[in-house]
């Protein structure tokens, strides 16, 4: 599968790292949140770390500016999931919240989307219950990784 886009879901510390180093590897990345208020932060804080990168010599300038214009961003999930290749979650550790952005990326994404949760202490299993594709489920720090 040729991945061009990726959707982070969750724009906090782990969804706003994903969706940098996502952009910086030359995916386009749509960040998503609930509100433009944490989108805008959001941003904020990945430009100074991208110049942050750039001062210290471990990414050029115009690898910044090109990771800064691949990276929109979205407070509409079924929109941002629409055209993903890859979506990653990084919302709340809650399982009813996982369950329902799942459920709602399932029907949004296109059928050959990949659906990745990026929790911790969650069963990858259980949330990816919510799905209809759970042989296109994954979990990215998960012990109990679900295979069908």
């Amino acid at each position: 599968m040729n991945i061009k886009t990726v959707a982070v879901i969750g724009a906090g510390i782990m969804g706003r790292g994903i969706a940098h180093v996502s952009a910086l590897a030359g995916f386009d990345t749509v960040l998503n949140d609930i509100s433009d208020d944490l989108l805008q932060d959001a941003m904020t804080r990945i430009r100074r770390d991208l110049q942050k990168g750039v001062e210290q010599g471990k990414i050029t300038n115009a690898s910044m500016h090109s990771a800064l214009e691949r990276l929109a961003l979205d407070t509409s999930l079924e929109h941002s999931g629409a055209g993903a290749d890859l979506v990653i979650e990084a919302v709340p550790e809650r399982i009813d919240l996982k369950l329902d952005v799942f459920a709602r990326l399932d029907r949004a994404c296109p059928p050959h989307a990949i659906l990745a949760s990026n929790t911790s202490a969650l069963s990858i299993t259980e949330i990816s219950s919510a799905t209809k594709r759970p042989q296109r489920f994954i979990g990215m720090h998960q012990r109990d990784r679900w295979s069908p």
